[in-house]
């Protein structure tokens, strides 16, 4: 029987996490940070909920992190995106083709680091 999950790793709540979201303007130019509220995270990439409206294939620059970890210019792309009243879910996966392979062992003990922090 199946249950119509297609995620291959696990999820954990990305409650107690700050994280922060940048955009492109017109010209190119990263924006400011803008906080949005964490649903879910895993090895792949997130969920949020906030109020901008954002595009499917819409690339970012993430933050995540907590008092003792963080993962700063995490490049990332919108991958789906759904109503919820006045705000919207997105999902957004992780973009880690163009890193090295240091600075993607680095992301790994990092992630690693933020999911064992929220699931405790």
């Amino acid at each position: 029987m199946s249950t119509g999950e297609r995620r291959q790793s696990r999820r954990t709540s990305a409650n107690g996490l700050e994280i922060d979201l940048c955009t492109r303007n017109w010209l190119g130019r990263w924006m400011p940070p803008h906080r949005v509220i964490g649903a879910d995270l895993s090895h792949h990439g997130l969920a949020v909920i906030t109020p901008l409206k954002l595009k499917e294939g819409q690339l970012l620059r993430l933050t995540i992190g907590n008092r003792q970890h963080r993962l700063l210019d995490l490049p990332a792309r919108v991958i789906r995106a759904e109503a919820r009243g006045a705000d919207f879910l997105y999902g957004i996966r992780f973009e880690l083709d163009d890193l090295s392979q240091a600075a993607r062992r680095s992301y790994d003990t990092l992630l690693k680091l933020l999911q064992d922090s929220v699931s405790h």
